[in-house]
């Protein structure tokens, strides 16, 4: 189920960005959309990775984070999806998981992911990183415009 959570509308020139939480966890999940919206992120989310690729498109996302760890379907395997289809490429990927920080790195490498966080570290990293990754591809953006 999506869900929208948050008043914020899109705004690049401050930073905000949409963000789509996908974890299995419900409590996990909730957890990561309240940091984002403190933050003042858009959010959505979903309980699993079916159909986040549409919701991606129709939203218009930024960004999404994922749990590696789901049944059926693990987030590094949609990483990989979304960074080889050119229309999606774009997205910060934030792989999200409580497994080992040196494995979890490796796995982001792999996948192409733009951050990794651990979710025991969630509260004081997560913000950084999308806002490390919107600053940055929005300094990419500013350079391909002539």
């Amino acid at each position: 189920m999506l869900a929208s959570n948050s008043s914020q509308f899109h705004d690049e020139s401050s930073g905000h960005v949409k963000v789509l939480v996908i974890d299995d966890d419900a409590v996990a999940r909730e957890l990561l959309v309240s940091i984002l919206r403190e933050g003042g992120h858009e959010t959505f989310e979903l309980h699993s990775p079916i159909g986040a690729t549409q919701i991606i498109a129709k939203e218009g996302l930024d960004a999404v984070v994922l749990d590696v760890m789901m049944p059926a379907f693990s987030g590094d395997k949609l990483a990989m999806m979304l960074r080889s289809n050119p229309r999606l490429s774009h997205l910060i990927i934030v792989l999200v998981s409580s497994c080992d920080k040196r494995e979890l790195d490796n796995l982001a490498k792999q996948v192409h992911a733009d951050a990794v966080v651990s979710k025991r570290d969630a509260r004081t990293t997560l913000l950084p990183a999308i806002a490390a990754r919107s600053i940055a591809a929005q300094s990419v953006k500013g350079d391909a415009v002539p």
